[in-house]
């Protein structure tokens, strides 16, 4: 049977998948994305499970969520939104992994600051063809380096810092491949 998404696609969610903790129930009460309410102690303690949380999925089932749900959701608020079909396919991992991380409109603000467009958030046409003109590791290096720059920034860095910078340097590893 021919999957509903394309291989680029399925590369780089197979990757996020792996970096989320596949199906393991995340409770960690510290982690603001575990709670229904995006802020630790607001709201419901539903939790995280292939990446997807009760802060950005408050009204959703998160211990039953399904590896195919989980995926049908990274496709239809991650990945097209970041138009991922369109970007060089070692990028659009890094890219995918920073939209579920750090929030699409963050990852294409960061994609936009490391190409050199203006940076509204938005994927549109200027912002692929900025992609296109340039070294596909030039740009993936340069979107790296802003991503571990917004991690740093982060409030939150002294708890899930490490984490986080394993994270940008897996990301970096897999574009390599």
């Amino acid at each position: 049977m021919a999957s509903l998404y394309s291989q680029q696609f399925m590369r780089a969610i197979n990757f996020v998948l792996a970096k989320e903790g596949l199906d393991r129930l995340s409770l960690d009460p510290k982690d603001n994305g575990n709670w229904t309410g995006g802020v630790a102690g607001k709201g419901e303690l539903k939790g995280t499970k292939w990446g997807i949380s009760a802060a950005a999925f408050p009204q959703l089932d998160i211990p039953n969520l399904s590896r195919e749900s989980a995926v049908a959701i990274y496709y239809r608020n991650y990945w097209c939104p970041m138009r991922g079909d369109d970007l060089p396919p070692r990028l659009a991992i890094c890219v995918l992994d920073s939209d579920v991380n750090q929030g699409v409109e963050a990852a294409v603000k960061m994609l936009q600051t490391a190409v050199g467009v203006q940076a509204d958030g938005a994927m549109g046409p200027l912002t692929i063809a900025a992609v296109r003109s340039q070294e596909q590791d030039d740009t993936i290096v340069a979107f790296l380096a802003e991503r571990a720059l917004r991690y740093a920034q982060s409030k939150q860095l002294a708890t899930y810092g490490k984490g986080w910078m394993r994270r940008v340097m897996s990301a970096c590893m897999e574009a390599s491949r």
